[in-house]
């Protein structure tokens, strides 16, 4: 995972050294996480990639990621539109968050002038290196938009490391969809 986010190999074998001494990353400790601004990581069409690094090198990163449109995919049902919408198939959001990875696909539909709504979310992921998780949720939350907030879909697991490196925890990665638009956060 490390390879994944274009960390150095001399940070790597840092972090590595920082986990074999029993040391947690500065992007699994929850004071210098709390650091960051509260929304840094919501993603969005027009700004798909968020990324942090810490001072030890750890990284945090966001992604939402459409699929590709091209005529294959058009015609394939990947991205649709109409008279005042567009559908998106098999859209891709994940996180990277040191040593956990976490991700899902979901199918939802943009209506101009009307509330947006999520119609699918499907084929979730975590991985975790150094440890292990439990409790893999993926739902819905609010499938439709309205007047209180954007439509929902959440994935969620519970995340343990061995070894005794502290850190144990509830990680999370959502999908909002609203105002015509489509956007990630986590925590």
């Amino acid at each position: 995972m490390l390879d994944e986010l274009n960390i150095d190999k001399t940070t790597q074998d840092n972090l590595i050294n920082k986990l074999e001494n029993n040391q947690i990353w500065d992007c699994m400790d929850e004071e210098q996480v709390s650091k960051i601004p509260e929304n840094y990581f919501n993603v969005s069409i027009d700004e798909p990639v968020k990324r942090y690094t810490f001072p030890d090198g750890s990284v945090i990163e966001t992604k939402l990621e459409l699929p590709m449109i091209s005529p294959s995919a058009v015609t394939g049902g990947s991205v649709s539109s109409g008279s005042g919408y567009t559908s998106v198939r098999g859209a891709k959001v994940s996180t990277k968050k040191g040593l956990v990875g976490m991700g899902f696909y979901a199918d939802y539909t943009n209506v101009n002038g009307a509330y947006d709504y999520i119609s699918r979310v499907y084929d979730s992921w975590v991985k975790v290196v150094g440890g292990s998780y439990s409790n893999r949720k993926l739902k819905i939350v609010k499938k439709r938009e309205d007047i209180s907030g954007p439509a929902e879909a959440k994935l969620s697991a519970d995340v343990s490391w061995v070894g005794g490196v502290t850190g144990a925890g509830t990680e999370w990665l959502k999908l909002r969809v609203g105002k015509d638009k489509a956007w990630s956060s986590q925590n």
